[in-house]
């Protein structure tokens, strides 16, 4: 058993799972927020019920979101992107559960609602720092670029 749970197959898979379920999650949300698929018809950014700049952040997220997580679905530009949405869901942490928009400090991501914006925090800090793992776009890039210089 532990000899299956120290395989580095298994490692390479897990981390190309990972990486292609929150890319498509977080894709998920920006169709959401622009589009209005995905079980929330109505809220998409023509009709978002916002305005001024809480409408503009809407759209920037509901674009990073849905261009971000069809990059890191990929595994294209992962180590930029997904440092770029890993700083967008600190902020959304930060601002929209941890302080709950200036109404006070509530500590738990359970009660605070925030588990997800941390779940994808992590997992895109993961993505940052790890890169994209074998089947991706990037990978097979930087094999072709090798291959390039070599022959």
């Amino acid at each position: 058993m532990m000899a299956m749970l120290h395989n580095s197959e298994l490692g390479r898979l897990t981390h190309n799972l990972m990486r292609a379920v929150f890319g498509f999650l977080f894709w998920q949300h920006g169709a959401q927020k622009l589009l209005g698929w995905f079980g929330r018809e109505g809220v998409t950014v023509f009709d978002s019920g916002r305005e001024g700049l809480d409408n503009v952040l809407f759209i920037a997220a509901g674009f990073i979101e849905f261009i971000g997580g069809a990059m890191i679905l990929i595994g294209l530009k992962t180590r930029p992107v997904a440092t770029l949405t890993a700083a967008m869901m600190l902020v959304a942490y930060l601002k929209f559960h941890l302080f709950q928009n200036g109404e006070g400090f509530m500590w738990d991501p359970m009660s605070n609602g925030g588990e997800r914006a941390l779940l994808f925090l992590f997992a895109f800090a993961f993505l940052a720092t790890h890169g994209s793992g074998t089947m991706s776009v990037d990978h097979t890039l930087s094999a072709k670029r090798s291959s390039d210089v070599v022959g």
